[in-house]
């Protein structure tokens, strides 16, 4: 199926009015209101000022409710090769190899929750470890940083008691 839109659609969805009228512009104005407007030829228009990829990543909110599940396994798809590229916690992997089997089918939109839940947890965990872990280091070096000034000051004092002592 390929996912489409219609100009009617762009409009209920609130379609950047600018944006919208280079779409018209460029379909022509024989171009009906309901006649479907297939994404990719949303990334084909050349027009001055038109900003193909985003207009063709925000139409797939205004795509007909037949088309939405397709549409979750597109959005999906693009997730995971935004998402794949970035190293973190197994739940993280976990989380794009569910968004990659929701894509083709494999997995529900429940699974993409869960472990989109689970990575979240995961993240944030490791970075609360991240947060303690600053914490105490600066911690550390402003107690290093205190032994250093004493140690400094004790020193100098010696230092002068025995500079009084020549």
């Amino acid at each position: 199926m390929l996912l489409s839109t219609t100009l009617k659609l762009c409009r209920e969805h609130h379609a950047c009015k600018g944006q919208y009228a280079l779409l018209v512009q460029a379909l022509g104005p024989d171009w009906g209101d309901d006649q479907l407007i297939p994404l990719t030829l949303l990334l084909d228009l050349q027009a001055e000022g038109w900003t193909a990829t985003s207009n063709a990543i925000w139409a797939l909110r205004a795509v007909p409710a037949e088309q939405a599940e397709a549409r979750d396994r597109v959005a999906a798809s693009w997730c995971v090769d935004m998402l794949g590229a970035i190293p973190g916690p197994p739940e993280h992997t976990r989380a794009v190899q569910v968004l990659r089997a929701f894509a083709s089918g494999l997995a529900t939109i429940e699974d993409v929750q869960k472990a989109v839940r689970d990575a979240w947890a995961a993240w944030a965990a490791r970075d609360a470890r991240a947060a303690r872990d600053a914490w105490a280091a600066r911690a550390a070096r402003d107690a290093r940083a205190a032994r250093d000034a004493r140690d400094a000051s004790v020193l100098r004092f010696l230092l002068e008691m025995e500079a009084g002592n020549d």
